[in-house]
């Protein structure tokens, strides 16, 4: 049995069928077996069509859902504008619908710097005697 593609497993069975044929004749057993191998190439035949036939399909399917989001991506853009454009872009009611306000920078303040405690010299005037 061939190991390679689909259609050359299939064309090494047909054409196996094929030359088998005129020999298998006089052997009842073998005649059987021949007969249920062409009744199974025509069966893969079959389901091979609707297995492309289901690709077809699948294929429109999804140009189908591409178009589909493809539109409704513009809508929703076109209603984000619209809702901005209503709102105003800095108004925080917008976070409802998904949409980042444009929110000013908070002031800074002065800068402070910490400022360090001096150092605590030892005191000299104590005796330590």
């Amino acid at each position: 049995m061939a190991t390679g593609s689909f259609g050359e497993s299939l064309s090494g069975m047909e054409q196996l069928a094929a030359n088998a044929e005129p020999r298998v004749t006089a052997h009842p057993l073998l005649q059987d077996i021949h007969s249920e191998l062409r009744n199974a190439l025509t069966e893969v035949r079959d389901v091979k069509t609707r297995q492309l036939e289901a690709q077809a399909t699948a294929q429109a399917v999804t140009k189908e859902v591409v178009a589909a989001l493809t539109r409704a991506r513009d809508l929703a853009a076109r209603l984000r504008a619209g809702l901005t454009t209503l709102f105003g872009k800095h108004d925080e009611r917008l976070v409802e619908f998904g949409i980042k306000p444009i929110r000013r920078r908070p002031r800074k303040g002065p800068i402070e710097t910490p400022v360090e405690d001096a150092p605590t010299e030892p005191d000299l005037d104590t005796d330590v005697n």
